[in-house]
């Protein structure tokens, strides 16, 4: 799955979407780890959910901005096109089941060894766009498509990432938070990337 991609132009066109979720797109993460495994020796794999329809959705809670209004239903035409705009509660439960896939692949044992780990990392599972002081909604993390990240948005991001690969494996942060609010770094008793079986 390539992520917030297939939610925006794939999923609709599925005749049985919820199949869709549960055999192929766990066949194909599946089959991306064991290649991976097999070429790439000495690696760990970071399982990122797509922040697509957790920031897309929380962006309409607020008045989107009139670029958002008409980009999305072109750029993103199964979640806001007229035609799907139905079906968006299903396809929010679907990529919820996919990141549960993700989180269930990404312990199967064979994924673990002494030089190939899976890691599920959880920073977008719960994101929303952030509000400034007065409670207006603050768009800056997102493109002026309201679909894509922006470089702040690549960034918060990464800060993310980086802070979900310290922690430990069933204390890991599930929001996005402002820019470098908390910079986690390598401990004297933890000087390592958390793994699942290191934590």
């Amino acid at each position: 799955m390539i992520g917030g991609n297939d939610f925006c132009s794939d999923v609709c066109y599925q005749t049985n979407a919820t199949e869709w979720i549960n055999r192929d797109q766990e066949k194909y993460l599946l089959t991306t780890l064991h290649y991976l495994k097999k070429v790439m020796p000495r690696t760990l794999v970071n399982l990122v959910p797509s922040p697509l329809i957790n920031l897309s959705f929380s962006i309409d809670k607020v008045q989107a901005p009139l670029t958002c209004q008409f980009v999305r239903p072109i750029e993103c035409s199964c979640l806001y096109g007229p035609k799907y705009s139905s079906q968006r509660n299903l396809y929010r439960q679907l990529e919820r089941r996919f990141v549960k896939i993700m989180e269930r692949v990404s312990h199967r044992p064979e994924f673990h060894s002494n030089d190939f780990t899976v890691v599920y990392q959880p920073f977008y599972r719960d994101a929303s766009i952030f509000h400034r002081r007065d409670g207006k909604p603050d768009l800056s993390i997102m493109a002026i498509d309201c679909v894509h990240l922006s470089q702040k948005g690549h960034a918060v991001s990464a800060n993310g990432l980086w802070n979900n690969m310290l922690e430990p494996t069933r204390h890991k942060t599930t929001v996005l938070r402002e820019l470098f609010e908390e910079f986690r770094c390598p401990t004297p008793e933890n000087p390592y990337i958390r793994t699942y079986y290191n934590s």
